[in-house]
């Protein structure tokens, strides 16, 4: 109602148990980090972009329950939100690269555990090398033995004919101790080559046993470092757990950036109005910031009076307007409409005249007859801003189709007949038209944020609010 017109970060460093697993381990990276970081914890798209990275963004969005638009949105953080926020995003940063350290880790096991598997295939190949190399050099030396025994025993024979004086047997003798020695010196060089065989394949053997023990003691190293990643992980998403269940009520409560007071929360409510409306009034064509224009106006928000509004949507305090007794005088210097009491004092506390209540500031008449359950928890609460945004959505999209300019000016002059108050509402729908918010899902389809065309102003104001089929009794006023 026109009655009711009103006009850092810190970063604590959050270090992991595990030293290279993304914290910051120089006095400049640090200060570096801290910077970015309290930027990227003020800016809801960063901020949720950050967090898909680190895997918790499901979580961020589930403590959150705002709508893409909403929690896309740029705030300005008191210090602590902002501290609270700036160590969020340094834990996710580091969650990500510990992520990017356990998978090289895991590539770099699975790689080293399948060369230990053919390192374990080439000391058993090498082993039954060096095996049957040895067991070649055992039967050579024997045959070398029995070689050598042989030519000794040739050599005694040989003796023995001389002494006979058998020239024949002497001749065949020596014939034999040649041919003896000539396998002697064969024999003699196959087991040298024997020999060279064992070493070779005794060396490769050992070497092979040196890279299956140092692939061994790689795996056990990798297994360990897995095991220390891990844990950091498990202690990175525990502690980012506890920081989002804090974190979450100071973001969405925060002022968004450029249109304080407004909050994510309060934003929350506009566009599930504006969404609702989409689906089942597309004729309307409303806009989330129509209705953030009204409110602003009405209430700032739900904050006029020094109230604020609490997670839930509703108002930590009852925003009620003046009597409307027709003596009052808003703070427009107006005075405000005098209006006999409609519901037995039971909604507005007045059981002799009305008074708007609630961040849109509807009058108790007007509420009883358009109120909606904005949040589907059963109740219908003109002091939660769910319900009021929504019950807002329907009495404003009674008017027809608000993407045109003269639509636009007759319901929000049905809202509050001043063309002073259209004024200021279009002055604030200005202003929100020019703020970002986050990306809508592709399948929720988004009308235009103002009336298209140039904007005409409505003609001036009539001694009397005009009465008709739009115009509810007991509408918004004062």
């Amino acid at each position: 109602m026109a009655s009711l017109l009103v006009a850092t970060a810190l970063l604590v460093a959050a270090p992991g148990p595990l030293a290279g697993a993304g914290a910051p381990t120089s006095g400049d990276t640090a200060a570096s980090e801290e910077v970015d970081a309290a930027t990227v914890a003020a800016d809801g798209t960063l901020l949720v972009e950050e967090l898909d990275a680190a895997g918790w963004g499901d979580t961020w969005r589930d403590a959150t329950a705002l709508t893409p638009q909403a929690l896309g949105v740029r705030i300005d953080p008191d210090p602590e939100t902002g501290r609270l926020g700036a160590t969020l995003v340094a834990l996710a940063r580091q969650r990500i690269a510990t992520t990017t350290s356990r998978q090289t880790t895991v590539a770099d096991l699975d790689a080293t555990e399948a060369a230990l598997v053919r390192a374990r295939i080439t000391v058993d190949e090498r082993t039954r090398d060096r095996d049957a190399a040895a067991a070649d050099l055992a039967a050579d030396r024997d045959r070398l033995s029995s070689v050598a025994i042989a030519l000794y025993q040739g050599g005694q024979a040989r003796d023995d004919d001389l002494l006979a004086v058998d020239a024949d047997r002497v001749l065949g003798a020596d014939r034999h101790l040649a041919i003896t020695a000539t396998t002697l010196e064969e024999m003699q060089r196959r087991v040298t080559a024997a020999e060279e065989t064992l070493a070779r394949t005794s060396d490769e053997l050992a070497a092979a046993v040196a890279t299956r023990d140092t692939l061994a003691d790689t795996v056990a190293r990798l297994r360990v470092e897995l095991h220390i990643l891990d844990a950091h992980l498990d202690e990175l998403d525990r502690r980012s757990a506890g920081l989002i269940t804090e974190l979450a009520p100071r973001w969405i409560l925060a002022p968004v950036h450029g249109a304080a007071p407004l909050t994510p929360r309060a934003l929350d409510a506009y566009v599930r109005a504006e969404l609702v409306h989409t689906v089942f009034e597309p004729g309307c064509r409303l806009s989330w910031a129509t209705l953030a224009a009204v409110a602003g106006v009405e209430s700032a928000h739900g904050t006029h009076g020094g109230a604020h509004l609490l997670v839930d949507g509703r108002t930590d305090r009852p925003i009620v307007g003046l009597r409307l007794d027709g003596i009052a005088v808003d703070g427009a210097g107006e005075t405000v409409a005098a209006i006999a009491d409609t519901d037995g004092g039971r909604i507005d506390g007045d059981p002799v005249h009305d008074r708007a209540i609630g961040p849109f500031q509807f009058v108790p008449q007007t509420w009883q007859s358009w109120a909606r359950d904005g949040d589907k928890d059963g109740r219908l609460d003109p002091h939660d801003i769910d319900d009021a945004a929504m019950t807002a959505a329907a009495y404003l999209c009674s008017y027809g189709r608000l993407s045109r300019w003269e639509t636009w000016n007759a319901a929000v002059f049905g809202y509050n007949h001043s063309n002073a108050y259209v004024a200021s509402v279009k002055a604030g729908l200005d202003r929100l038209n020019r703020l970002r918010i986050g990306t809508a899902p592709d399948d929720y389809p988004t009308p235009p944020r103002r009336p298209a065309g140039p904007y005409v102003a409505p003609p001036p104001e009539p001694g009397a609010p005009p009465v008709g089929p739009d115009a509810a009794p007991g509408d918004p006023t004062g």
